[in-house]
C-alpha cells in the first residue's frame, strides 16, 4: 500500500511524512478535533489542522489514541485519572477477531518446504528469489485457501481452511549438524463469522504501553462448535485420496483426541487468531457505535477514524483488502467524489 498510495505521493508540497513519532493524543478544543500531538526525537511535537484529522492506527492502536485523548467510556478514563472529554462507550468495544487452530500431518516421504530449509538449498533459494523474484522463497508456501460450509442449510461458508506446505516448527537444518528434519505440513483452520467480541483497554496512561486486548474467544458456544465442526473437516478431507496416501498420520491434536470436550479443550489450550482485529471503533447506530456512515467520530467536529476497527463485524475472509478499500473509499468521502447513478437500461 505504500508503494501504491504513498510512494508517488512523496514529492507533493502539501504532504510531509515523519518516521519514527509516537502519537500521544488528539487535541481537542471545544468539541473539535484541532491537530495531534506526538514525540518524535525525544521531543514533543503538535501539528494543527485546518480542516480534519484522520486517525488511522489500527483496530488497537486507534482506540487506544482517542482514549488517551479523552474520547471514549467515562468511567474508564476517570479510573485512569483522564478527564473524559466526549463520553464515548464504543470506543475499545465489539473486538471481533477470526479464531484460528492449527492441525499438523506428518508426511510419509521426504516431501514439502522442508526439503527447501535445508540450509545449503536455502541459500541458494534465497539467493534466487533476490535475484529473479521467483522459486519457492517466492511463496507463503500456501497453496489454496478452502472456504466451506460445515452444516447443512448455511447460506454461507462458516469455515477457512489454509493448507501450507510446512509445519510451524520447521527451521533451517544440514545433515549431520541438526537434528533430522521433520517432514510434515498444517492446515489452519479459521472460523470465518465469530460471535465472541472483546475490548480494547488503557494500560496506563503512557502512549509507550500496548493496549490492554481481550478477544472473550469462544465465549460464545457456537464458535467453538463451529470450530470442532472445522476440526473434523480438515479429517474428513485428508482422509480421501489422493491426501490420505501422502500422510503417515495426525500428529496435532492427534487421532485418540476424538470427542467434542477432548478437542475443545485442546482448540483452548493451544488455538490463536488471524490477526484480522476489527470492530473496535464501530460503524453504525447505537450507544456502541463509534463512527457514522461517513467514518466520523460521533459527537467530535473534524475527527474520522479510517481503518478495520470501523468494521462492525470480521468479515467472511481476510481483511487486508477490505482495510485497503475502506482507505480508497474514506478519500472519495472527503473529496465529495461518488459514483455516478448505474446504468440498469429498461
Amino acid at each position: 500500500t505504500a508503494r501504491a498510495y504513498l510512494y508517488p505521493a512523496l514529492s507533493r508540497r502539501n504532504l510531509t511524512v515523519h518516521t519514527g513519532a509516537l502519537t500521544q493524543r488528539i487535541l481537542l478544543e471545544h468539541g473539535r478535533a484541532v491537530g495531534v500531538e506526538y514525540m518524535m526525537d525525544g521531543q514533543k511535537r503538535e501539528a494543527r489542522v485546518a480542516r480534519e484529522v484522520l486517525l488511522s492506527a489500527g483496530s488497537y492502536n486507534s482506540p487506544q489514541i482517542l482514549l488517551l485523548s479523552g474520547v471514549g467510556p467515562a468511567d474508564e478514563l476517570k479510573a485512569m485519572a483522564i478527564a473524559p472529554l466526549h463520553d464515548l462507550p464504543g470506543v475499545g468495544r465489539t473486538l471481533s477477531e477470526h479464531p484460528n487452530y492449527i492441525n499438523f500431518y506428518r508426511l510419509r516421504e521426504r516431501n514439502g518446504v522442508t526439503k527447501a530449509l535445508r540450509l545449503d538449498r536455502a541459500t541458494a533459494l534465497v539467493a534466487r528469489w533476490f535475484l529473479r523474484h521467483d522459486g519457492i522463497y517466492a511463496s507463503n508456501g500456501a497453496a489454496a485457501n478452502v472456504f466451506l460450509r460445515t452444516e447443512a442449510g448455511l447460506d454461507r461458508p462458516d469455515i477457512q481452511l489454509t493448507p501450507s506446505s510446512v509445519h510451524g516448527g520447521a527451521k533451517l537444518w544440514f545433515p549431520g549438524v541438526t537434528k533430522p528434519p521433520l517432514y510434515g505440513f498444517s492446515i489452519r483452520i479459521g472460523v470465518m463469522h465469530p460471535r465472541s467480541r472483546g475490548w480494547v483497554k488503557l494500560r496506563s496512561t503512557n502512549p509507550s504501553d500496548k493496549p490492554r486486548i481481550q478477544f472473550n474467544m469462544y465465549q460464545a458456544p457456537e464458535d467453538m462448535a463451529t470450530m470442532i465442526r472445522g476440526v473434523r473437516a480438515c479429517r474428513d478431507l485428508f482422509g480421501h485420496s489422493p491426501l490420505r496416501e501422502m500422510i503417515d498420520r495426525e500428529l496435532f491434536p492427534g487421532v485418540d483426541l476424538q470427542s467434542d470436550a477432548q478437542l475443545a479443550e485442546v482448540i483452548r489450550k493451544e488455538g490463536g487468531h488471524r490477526s484480522h482485529p476489527v470492530g473496535t471503533c464501530r460503524m453504525g447506530l447505537g450507544d456502541d457505535a463509534v463512527v457514522d456512515a461517513q467514518l466520523r467520530v460521533r459527537g467530535i467536529e473534524g475527527l474520522r477514524v479510517i481503518d478495520a476497527s470501523i468494521m462492525p463485524d470480521v468479515p467472511g475472509g481476510n481483511t487486508n483488502i477490505p482495510a485497503i478499500m475502506i482507505g480508497e473509499r474514506a478519500a472519495d468521502m472527503i473529496r465529495g467524489r461518488s459514483l455516478p447513478p448505474a446504468d440498469l437500461g429498461a
